[in-house]
């Protein structure tokens, strides 16, 4: 069992997973609104979780290259129970509590290329004798469609 191998202590042999969730998007004009929320039960994990992302495009079609870019802040959160053992547990990730503040800019350098630049603030409950870990994360990456 995957749960056994990643949370010491869990010792639950229960095979069972639910998953639910869903997404709610708005847009007007050049501004979108976009959330999920999930739910999900493996074993006697339960997790739930959501986030909600606000972001704004500002794009030309006067050129070829370069012609857009979206701002966008997102915050989301995660809260984990794991049942049969302390839900403060620190020696397993699966087990912390987390919430990210994210901001990104995305930048439309051609119509199949875009720049995706992101900061995560994380926060991450872990527990023990530690309260946080420091976790802040830049990813960059360039997308190419074909």
């Amino acid at each position: 069992n995957f749960l056994n191998d990643v949370i010491r202590g869990y010792n639950s042999r229960q095979p069972r997973n639910h998953l639910a969730g869903f997404n709610a998007e708005v847009n007007v004009n050049s501004f979108n609104l976009f959330s999920q929320y999930i739910y999900s039960r493996d074993g006697r994990v339960n997790r739930h979780g959501y986030y909600i992302q606000p972001s704004v495009e500002f794009s030309t079609q006067k050129r070829k290259f370069l012609n857009g870019v979206r701002f966008l802040y997102r915050f989301n959160h995660l809260d984990v129970d794991v049942k049969e053992i302390s839900a403060t547990l620190p020696t397993s990730p699966f087990t912390w509590n987390r919430s990210t503040h994210s901001l990104a800019a995305n930048i439309q350098i051609h119509e199949s290329v875009l720049f995706r630049n992101e900061y995560h603030f994380n926060g991450e409950s872990i527990g023990g004798r530690h309260s946080s870990v420091s976790n802040d994360e830049f990813l960059s990456q360039l997308e190419m469609r074909f």
